[in-house]
């Protein structure tokens, strides 16, 4: 599948998040939900890395969310999570430098592969 922005390279994060909402969407209808919201590139180093001069915002879908090691992770290191308090995530993977010519290939559940090929 080709990239996004390979078929249109002017593509924006208004564009971009209108993407999300329809895949969201998608989802939603085959029975997932959005449990929370998480901000990603929150550091001026992977802001300046990926090229953009804000953090980003993506749902949390409830198939993603890991629901039994967290709670027993914390517990036995004396941590209890109470009614309400949010869990986040990091990020699914290391911020990497990219290349003129660098080839990414990342494969998601359900949604399938995708391929970012570095301009």
């Amino acid at each position: 599948m080709p990239s996004l922005t390979d078929n249109d390279p002017g593509l924006g994060m208004t564009e971009r998040y209108a993407v999300q909402r329809e895949v969201i969407g998608l989802l939603d209808a085959a029975g997932d939900r959005i449990t929370d919201y998480q901000v990603g590139t929150t550091s001026a180093p992977g802001e300046k890395l990926i090229g953009v001069n804000n953090p980003d915002h993506e749902p949390v879908l409830a198939s993603t969310v890991c629901h039994d090691w967290l709670p027993n992770a914390l517990g036995e290191n004396g941590v209890a999570l109470e009614p309400g308090q949010l869990t986040l995530t990091g990020a699914l993977h290391a911020i990497v430098p990219m290349a003129a010519g660098d080839v990414f290939r990342a494969e998601f559940d359900r949604l399938g592969a995708m391929i970012v090929r570095a301009a």
